[in-house]
């Protein structure tokens, strides 16, 4: 006898959905198949039709910095859970709390083992100096997944390019992943030092002081460095159409080189600074609808191979209490709702297949954090996280979805089909049409797969 059974459901495999039944056994799959085949459950559950996906996988979030945000592993992994995210996977902190020395390192591990109600990954080293770098390779060793948010430009930036491919090696030699935020730092700091001087004030100022060919440099200059340093680069929210074309040369640099881009580059523009105001302001920023149509068709190729949320949440006052455009906490909240938009505005618009919104969410940020097939794929013996979308349902995103500390999303009003009803994490539900049914510490920590 297993421990669940999930049975009349259309399971994704291989990028088509079958009809069949999957269990779920002391907390990985145990079984795929027609329902006459399986095994008696404690638990049965007949889903009435609605898709089985394998537990997205966030591959960029910011829940926890104390100090910098409001966020916690609690309230972060709360709007993973009822968002249909199964596993997060949390960059560095910063200030006080930069995870790059093993007792920080340590301290934040044991406040997501505390706190969390979904799986966690943990980037380490946002690297402010060179010193930064000394302790990594031991936190390595305990499974940080990589160094990252990395940042070439302000707030923080590393050093120069020297210092940057010094950590390039450190994690290559330490089999890891290095995430980095591609916008040059001499272009972007020029440039707004010149919208600033003009008095530049709305918001679509802050989007154009920061000039595509920032990241376009960015992206090349990092495959290059990471190609003489062979480790494995992953590109941050990828905003632009120069960013997109920077893609394909770096590739052809580094091929250990991929990307990601979040639903508010492909879904909100800078036009939208006229309804949403600093509640959009980000960095990089929102960008034209030019740019989102060269992401979308780079997302639906796979040139960018994730979706990842930047989840960076603020309250609406912290937002509009900025003295100036300025001065805005550049960032927003994404947990909630990634899926349900890639999933509506993605498959049902047919701007994606259902196979890349599988390996988008699900398979390649499993395999870019080194936690696959533990994670992102339906295969016995896999972790049993199972996120069930119900395709038929009708509704508009609202700030009721919200659990994280924001009291406000972007997508507010946007009318959308489909969403993720069921969350599922090593065989146990751990939330259910938008309730929280786990309780925090459930969440597991997942290291890296060690290579060799």
């Amino acid at each position: 006898m297993i421990d669940l059974l999930l049975k009349n459901c259309r399971i994704v495999l291989e990028g088509r959905a079958f009809e069949g039944c999957i269990g779920a056994d002391s907390g990985r799959i145990a079984c795929i198949g027609l329902e006459p085949s399986m095994p008696r459950a404690e638990r049965a559950l007949d889903l009435g039709g609605k898709l089985v996906i394998p537990g997205p996988i966030d591959v960029h979030t910011h829940v926890f910095s104390p100090g910098w945000i409001r966020e916690t592993f609690k309230t972060g992994t709360a709007a993973a859970a009822v968002g249909g995210v199964t596993t997060i996977a949390d960059m560095s902190s910063v200030g006080e709390w930069q995870t790059a020395t093993v007792k920080t390192f340590k301290e934040k591990l044991e406040s997501g083992r505390g706190d969390s109600l979904v799986d966690f990954c943990l980037y380490c080293g946002e690297i402010c100096r060179e010193e930064d770098l000394e302790e990594i390779p031991e936190i390595l060793e305990m499974g940080a997944v990589g160094l990252g948010e990395i940042m070439m430009c302000e707030p923080d930036p590393i050093p120069d390019h020297g210092v940057l491919l010094e950590a390039m090696k450190v994690a290559k030699r330490g089999g890891a992943i290095l995430s980095i935020h591609a916008e040059d730092r001499d272009l972007i700091k020029r440039s707004m030092k010149a919208f600033k001087a003009e008095g530049g004030k709305d918001y679509s100022a802050f989007s154009e002081s920061r000039p595509p060919m920032a990241e376009k440099k960015a992206i090349l200059d990092a495959a290059m460095l990471a190609s003489e340093a062979g480790c494995d680069l992953h590109i941050c929210h990828v905003s632009t159409r120069e960013g997109v074309e920077a893609l394909r040369l770096a590739k052809r640099i580094h091929q250990g080189t991929t990307s990601e881009v979040t639903p508010h580059h492909l879904l909100l523009t800078a036009q939208d600074y006229e309804r949403l105001g600093p509640l959009i302001v980000a960095t990089p920023p929102v960008r034209d609808k030019e740019d989102a149509v060269a992401l979308w068709s780079a997302l639906s190729l796979g040139l960018i191979e994730a979706v990842a949320s930047d989840h960076c949440a603020f309250k609406t006052a912290e937002k509009t209490s900025a003295t100036s455009t300025w001065e805005v906490p550049a960032g927003m909240p994404g947990l909630e709702t990634t899926v349900t938009l890639m999933w509506s505005e993605g498959v049902q618009k047919r701007r994606i297949s259902l196979g890349r919104f599988v390996e988008a969410l699900s398979m390649e940020p499993a395999r870019m954090l080194g936690v696959y097939p533990r994670k992102g794929c339906l295969a016995p013996g896999s972790d049993a996280d199972l996120v069930v979308i119900d395709q038929g349902w009708e509704g508009t995103i609202g700030k009721g979805d919200m659990r994280c500390v924001a009291d406000y999303t972007p997508f507010e009003g946007t009318e959308v089909k489909g969403r993720p009803v069921i969350t599922i994490i090593r065989g146990e539900i751990v939330a259910e049409g938008g309730s929280i049914l786990a309780k925090p510490g459930y969440g597991e920590y997942i290291p890296r797969q060690m290579k060799g």
